[in-house]
This record gives structure tokens, sequence and C-alpha cells, in this order.
């Protein structure tokens, strides 16, 4: 398994896809040994809001692709 502070780190840019087709703009605000974690982006002036065990799929840009 990689190394979460290896791949990422605070203020990086990450992408979600929530529902499975919508994709937002996120930045990482904390990272610690296997965690990480983000502000929630703004559609409109509300934030978006995740439910309970709802899938979101983040996407982390890297020098040669994504993961």
């Amino acid at each position: 398994m990689v190394d979460v502070k290896n791949i990422i780190c605070v203020k990086q840019e990450v992408n979600l896809q929530v529902f499975s087709q919508i994709e937002f703009k996120a930045i990482i605000t904390e990272v610690d040994e296997k965690l990480f974690w983000i502000g929630l982006p703004r559609i409109e002036g509300q934030v978006l809001m995740l439910q309970k065990k709802q899938k979101v799929k983040v996407s982390v840009s890297m020098r040669y692709g994504f993961l």
C-alpha cells in the first residue's frame, strides 16, 4: 500500500466525483498518517452535503496521471 504522505499534501487540489457523474474540485486541508481531510466545495454558495455512507470517488492529480 502506498503511503498517503508520499502522494498528497496540504493545499493540493483534488477532484470529488459524487452521484456517479457530477465532479467537484476540493482542497486538502490536513494530512495525517493514513487519512486526509478536505474542505467541501461550494456550489452556488451552498456547501456540498454528503449523506452518511455515501460513496465519493477522490482523484488526486499526479505528475504522470491520476490516483
